[in-house]
Order: C-alpha cells, then structure tokens, then sequence
C-alpha cells in the first residue's frame, strides 16, 4: 500500500518542482534594459530634441520604445512623451523656465529606471505673431508698416523683424529689419499699386509665424490725415478739423468726412472738394440728429485714390 503511494505522490511532487524551477527561471530571464545614456537636447523653434544613445544591455527582449520625460526647477509644466527611437521631440514645456530630460527604454518585461538627466536648459521657441499691424502710405513708392510686440517673444527677446509685401495675392520678397522697431518704411513700391503687408518676429531661435495682413492699401494715395477734432457750429451740425496729410506726389482733390452716432443719431459723411479758393483742412457735415453724440473721421483723396482715414475725434454733441 505504501509503495503505491510513493507511486502516486512521486511524480506529482517531482512536477510541481520542475514548474517552480521554470517560473524562478522566467522570473530571472524577464529583465527590462538598462537605462538610455547620453542624454542631450537642442531646441529647434518650437519644441526641445532629445538625443540618446540607446543601452547595450536591452533585456530579455528588444526594446519597444522610450519615454522622455522632461522636468523644471523653477515651476515649469513637466511633459512626458513616448517615441520609438531616438531622438524623441518634446513640446508644450513652459518658456523661459530651466529643464533638463531624461530618458528610459521599456521592453516586453518593464521599463528600465531613467537615465542620467540632460544639462539644463532654458526652454525656448520662436516669436508669437505681432499684432494689430497696419499700413499707411507714406511718400511716392514708400508705406509705413505698423505692428504691436508679440505678447509671446518664445522665452528670448525679440532682435528683429520681417515685413513681407503682398502685391494683390502675390507675395514679394520679404524684408529684414535688425531693430526692435516697431514701424518700418518700405520702399521701391509701384505708385497706383495696391498692397498688403505680414509682419513677422525675429529671436535668436529663428523668425516666428506671420501676423495677419494689413488693410490693402494704395501706394501714392494721401497719407493720414491727423489731430482730427470735431466742433459743433450750429444745431445738427459738425465742422471736422485735421491736420493735411502729405499728398504723396499727387495733388489731393478733396476731402470726406463720416461722422457716427453712439446713442442712435443718424450718420453722415460729407466730402468737400478742393478749389484754390477752398482747400482748407476742414469739412463742415450736416443733416446730424441735434443733441446725440458723434466722433468723427476724415481721409483724402488724390488722383491714385483715397487714403486711410484718420483716427476718430473725440466724441461731441452735435
């Protein structure tokens, strides 16, 4: 009976050892790599590029891919990505901030511990676009380009700027300006011609994306007439006074006004034909609503078109 016994319960035990002997062999044999090394980054516009030299020792199976994970000392957003090799592209981090990145593999068993950090960096990209930007035509051949600082300067001072003309649709070649000015002239443009200008920002990363475009202008049309004011001369009655604007090589011809009403007067505009006997800087506009409040505009007008038109008045009653 004994014997028996022994026969059942030999092979049973003798299995059960040879299935702890497999399971303590996977167990050894399942090992993640070791971690990446040489860990470098480089920033290229618009996010960081991190380098790595993958490990030698890989684990028990081929290395599937690698995560990237990027950390600030100073406050900065922490971003982690995943890629497949090296180098691997982190963005979104926090500009202006110090990071550094580190980097682990992962295969089939686990993903190894990180790799020894990246050298801190400061994390930066190109300009944000500027805006509003405008276009006033300035002398015969010249705009004057107009445009706001990015609110994003990409975590470096700005060094410059780029204005790209644009003839009907067709873009001309852009011009560079190494100032931190915010109001450029162009020259060299064809009179009569109508024109669009983009404006981009330049940092020691590189150029940023364009601003819209300016409002098309004409190029030799009168400039901007300025110091416009509004007076009221009788009931429902306004006289627009200005300061003329150059005429850009062509005689201005006459002068409009518009005037508009922000608590529901009718609105006007009114143009006044230049003489020699009237060629002030005045227009007088009537058929106003009397006692409603106006602010008021004026622009000029030569023989290649009209130009832009002032700033508006203070507001008046009329």
């Amino acid at each position: 009976m004994r014997a028996r016994w022994v026969w059942v319960v030999a092979p049973i035990a003798v299995l059960l050892v040879l299935l702890a002997l497999f399971a303590i062999d996977r167990s050894v044999e399942a090992q993640p790599p070791n971690p990446p090394t040489g860990v470098t980054t480089k920033a290229n516009g618009t996010a960081q590029v991190v380098q790595f030299v993958p490990p030698d020792d890989r684990g028990d199976s081929e290395i599937t891919s690698y995560i990237v994970t990027c950390e600030s000392d100073d406050g900065g957003v922490t971003k982690v990505v995943t890629g497949p090799a090296s180098p691997v592209t982190v963005a979104g981090m926090t500009k202006g901030n110090t990071y550094t990145c580190a980097v682990g593999a992962t295969n089939d068993a686990g993903t190894s511990g990180d790799s020894d950090p990246s050298a801190p960096f400061v994390f930066k990209t190109t300009p944000g676009a500027p805006s509003p930007v405008s276009a006033v035509p300035w002398q015969s051949g010249v705009a004057r380009v107009i445009w706001g600082v990015p609110a994003d300067n990409g975590g470096t001072s700005i060094t410059g700027y780029v204005v790209k003309p644009f003839r009907g649709s067709n873009p001309e070649t852009p011009i560079t300006y190494n100032s931190t000015a915010t109001a450029q002239l162009v020259n060299g443009l064809p009179v009569g011609r109508t024109y669009q200008f983009q404006v981009f920002a330049k940092n020691a990363l590189g150029t940023g994306g364009p601003s819209n475009k300016t409002a098309p202008i004409t190029i030799g049309t009168p400039g901007q007439p300025q110091n416009a004011k509004a007076v009221r001369v009788s009931s429902g009655t306004l006289q627009v006074t200005f300061t003329a604007p150059a005429n850009n090589g062509a005689t201005i011809t006459s002068y409009t006004s518009g005037c508009n009403s922000s608590d529901g007067g009718a609105s006007r505009t009114q143009t006044k034909t230049l003489t020699p006997s009237n060629s002030s800087a005045q227009v007088t506009t009537s058929g106003l609503t009397a006692g409603k409040t106006y602010t008021c505009v004026v622009k000029a007008t030569n023989s290649r078109g009209t130009g832009p038109v002032s700033s508006p008045t203070s507001a008046v009653k009329a």
